[in-house]
């Protein structure tokens, strides 16, 4: 098969680990032509490259590289090229219930029904960039679950900000809960935790989750547990241990994900700050 016809077929991501959702991505889609239809999923996708014409219930619009395109559940839509011009773009699928559940934790949902968005398109710059940076993070085999769960619910929160912003005040930060979550991820950091570990340990939904741990801690669930990471592989360096080692017992899936992180955090390999220790004399 050719790069071309290679680029023509759509290409699928799932995870069992975040079964509520679905990617395809096209990259050519010149001969990817479909008859009016609907999704029981919410969908929504990115225009990365060329243009196309966008069908969504009783709008017909021309589309371009970095417009989202936003359908509900079951309305009728279509996107398809513009007189053989090359076009690409990526589509999430959401199951509604989850995307229901989300909406219900932010206050706008009262009963955890799915409430569709009046938007069906956005250009929006930062919510393009959003939604490209989730596909690409979904599909680094560097990034663990969490990480992916975590940006996976930080995008679609910010996605009903931006289409649906009224919300309900939210009470003060649960601070025992939120050090139970930070003391539950120190202590299991060297495991490939999940979000639900984490909510479950401090007794808090996902979304609230991320968004008081990030308010109250300056950083992520996941990034939290990167850095406990790097602090104890600095410990074992420190002892001379060997760099191979030291990254599978913090909990790296390999040396090389492990001298990333570690230089993106302290500028520096672990090797050089292993060769850095004072010797005894």
């Amino acid at each position: 098969m050719s790069t071309s016809d290679n680029n023509t077929q759509p290409h699928f991501w799932r995870d069992a680990a975040l079964p509520f959702l679905e990617v395809r991505a096209v990259g050519d889609g010149r001969k990817v032509c479909y008859a009016p239809h609907s999704h029981e999923t919410f969908s929504i996708g990115a225009i990365t490259q060329g243009c196309s014409t966008y069908v969504n219930g009783d709008a017909f619009q021309r589309v371009d590289r970095g417009t989202v395109v936003i359908v509900n559940p079951q309305v009728v839509h279509a996107c398809n090229p513009i007189d053989g011009q090359p076009w690409s773009y990526l589509m999430f699928y959401v199951d509604a219930g989850w995307l229901g559940a989300l909406q219900h934790e932010l206050g706008a949902s009262a009963d955890g029904e799915f409430r569709p968005y009046p938007a069906t398109l956005s250009r929006e710059p930062e919510l393009f960039a959003a939604l490209t940076r989730l596909y690409t993070t979904l599909h680094d085999p560097d990034h663990e679950t969490l990480h992916k769960q975590s940006a996976t619910v930080e995008f679609f929160g910010q996605l009903q900000l931006a289409l649906a912003p009224a919300r309900m005040p939210e009470a003060a930060e649960p601070l025992k809960q939120l050090q139970d979550a930070a003391d539950f991820i120190a202590e299991h950091c060297t495991h490939a935790l999940r979000l639900e570990d984490i909510c479950r340990a401090a007794g808090l939904s996902p979304s609230y989750l991320i968004r008081a741990f990030k308010r109250h801690y300056g950083m992520t669930p996941h990034a939290y547990l990167l850095n406990r990471r790097i602090q104890l592989s600095q410990h074992w360096l420190r002892q001379g241990q060997d760099l191979a080692e030291v990254a599978l017992a913090a909990g790296f899936a390999d040396q090389a994900h492990f001298q990333r992180t570690f230089k993106r955090q302290l500028a520096a390999t672990p090797g050089q700050y292993r060769i850095s220790q004072p010797t005894s004399r």
